[in-house]
């Protein structure tokens, strides 16, 4: 068989084998040249706005599982932003009549006072 690249004559170790190295197959690359109708652009399946950076992103593959977030890590700052919010409601609703101590605390204090 004879390379696509180079010419030269050489036995292919698989079938489809077109180049005698691997040389030859980065050339031949590189040295391809590319029209936009050989490749034209995929159409977007959905399009949304990310929830947490508002970046605009255009899904292409249907086993792409993206809805509501660019990236993982808006995905993973949302979700501590959601934490945080979670953490400051309860803390805030549990201030009661201790005015946010815990219990060890008031009974140290009243331990003191009765001394």
């Amino acid at each position: 068989m004879q390379c696509a690249f180079c010419h030269k004559p050489f036995t292919p170790q698989r079938v489809t084998q077109m180049y005698c190295s691997r040389k030859c197959c980065k050339a031949a690359y590189y040295n391809r040249e590319w029209t936009r109708d050989e490749y034209p652009s995929p159409k977007a399946i959905r399009y949304f706005n990310c929830q947490w950076c508002g970046r605009g992103v255009n899904v292409y593959d249907t086993s792409d599982p993206r809805q509501k977030f660019c990236s993982g890590k808006c995905y993973l700052r949302a979700k501590e932003h959601r934490k945080a919010i979670r953490r400051r409601k309860l803390r805030a609703d549990n201030l009661g009549m201790s005015g946010g101590m815990s219990l060890a605390s008031l009974i140290r204090r009243e331990r003191r006072d009765l001394d």
